[in-house]
């Protein structure tokens, strides 16, 4: 199990990209939450197996097409190991 800690800069608040981040999240059986920051990034704290965070990762930067549609657009994408943290699931904050 890895944990990391993203934050996506560019249009990505209002868009739809924290639901968006959840439903991927629980497809991928990943656990920990994604909020907006006040700098109007978005931060995710993702927790999950080598393969399938690495799945949801690449997922998350390649976006969706609902949150293209909405105008969003990731301009830049900073990733970091995180504290190896416990979640119950996946949350939206």
């Amino acid at each position: 199990m890895r944990t990391v800690e993203v934050t996506l800069e560019g249009r990505v608040q209002r868009v739809g990209m924290r639901n968006f981040v959840r439903r991927l999240a629980e497809k991928h059986r990943i656990t920990g939450y994604v909020e907006n920051l006040d700098d109007g990034s978005v931060r995710i704290v993702a927790r999950g197996d080598e393969t399938e965070l690495a799945l949801f990762l690449r997922k998350v930067k390649k976006g969706s097409l609902a949150v293209k549609l909405s105008g969003g657009k990731i301009t830049r994408i900073i990733e970091q190991s995180s504290q190896e943290l416990e979640f119950r699931g996946f949350e939206k904050r």
